[in-house]
């Protein structure tokens, strides 16, 4: 006797299948272990030194009696120009990277969605006018916009991080770097949202012609009801594989704007900024490029790996693959 699968259980079995995007995924699992987990399970909570453990360094904290100083039992990757360890370093600039990939694609995400399928499902002159908008922003250089986008915000900043600190009072270290990675991920959030929506009108205008759309309308549904039960439902597949691939798209544009210094701003860390400090020393202190580069490639790596297995195993084409 057959047992029957649901679309996302038939998809989990085409995954299993995909070799690549199983080990890219443990892969991704150690990074965000190691980047996030790590780092809280070394942490004691002191003051004095940021909540770092002796076998967990700050990474802030500079010696310049120990710079450039080869991987030991103190220091598991050395250290780099201002004698900051660079494992810890690396984990920490692995935190701002990785959560500037995923909120800015769960920001494009959101507003793609909810602009593309509302354009695709009321149709007519409304959708024709909400497109040619997408296409004006489109037009515009993006790089200049999330630049004036997130110096914008940036003005906005001071006011909740005195909020935060002198009100609430929160930790000054934490609320310094929270308050300055907010514009960066809105700025490339709410404009990094232009293809999604192109995608999801795409999807609703092919789902809104179905048999079941139709039957829903007949019995008289709302259009909210149509929108949310039928429609963003079975769109789920392609927005997921979308999502995967955006995720490193993102993270390899943060690193661009902090190397070219209009990103993450310091005591903040990502790898964007350890590429940059590892490029001016490539010469005499390689590994200060090699390591940050070789972690970051790899992540780059199994993020489109992922996706591309995502993609095969949500496609309803492969089912009888």
């Amino acid at each position: 006797m057959s047992t029957s699968h649901s679309l996302y259980q038939d998809a989990w079995l085409r995954l299993r299948r995909n070799s690549m995007a199983i080990v890219s995924l443990g892969i991704l699992t150690v990074i965000f272990l190691l980047c996030f987990a790590l780092p809280f399970i070394g942490s004691i909570g002191t003051p004095e030194n940021s909540g770092f453990e002796h076998w967990f360094k700050d990474p802030n904290h500079q010696d310049l009696n120990k710079t450039f100083l080869p991987a030991s039992a103190e220091h598991w990757l050395g250290t780099d120009q201002s004698g900051r360890d660079i494992f810890a370093r690396l984990l920490y600039g692995g935190q701002i990277s990785l959560l500037v990939g995923l909120v800015a694609t769960s920001f494009s995400l959101i507003i793609g969605i909810s602009y593309g399928s509302i354009a695709g499902y009321v149709g007519g002159r409304t959708d024709a006018l909400m497109m040619r908008f997408v296409d004006i922003l489109y037009g515009l250089p993006f790089l200049v916009l999330v630049i004036l986008f997130s110096l914008l915000i940036s003005e906005y900043m001071e006011s909740l991080t005195t909020l935060l600190r002198d009100d609430w009072g929160w930790n000054a270290g934490f609320v310094t770097r929270f308050t300055n990675l907010i514009p960066l991920f809105v700025a490339i959030g709410s404009l990094g949202w232009l293809t999604m929506a192109r995608m999801a009108r795409a999807q609703t205008l092919n789902i809104k012609k179905q048999e079941y759309v139709e039957a829903a309308v007949s019995l008289g549904l709302s259009h909210r009801q149509i929108l949310t039960r039928h429609i963003l439902p079975n769109m789920m597949g392609p927005i997921i594989v979308y999502a995967t691939l955006t995720v490193p798209g993102f993270i390899l544009f943060e690193a661009s704007l902090s190397y070219l210094g209009l990103g993450v701003s310091s005591p903040n860390s990502s790898w964007g900024i350890l590429l940059k400090d590892g490029a001016n020393y490539m010469e005499t202190a390689p590994q200060l490029l090699i390591i940050p580069s070789v972690l970051f490639s790899i992540t780059l790596f199994a993020l489109n790996f992922l996706g591309d297995g995502l993609r095969d195993a949500l496609d309803p084409k492969a089912a009888k693959d």
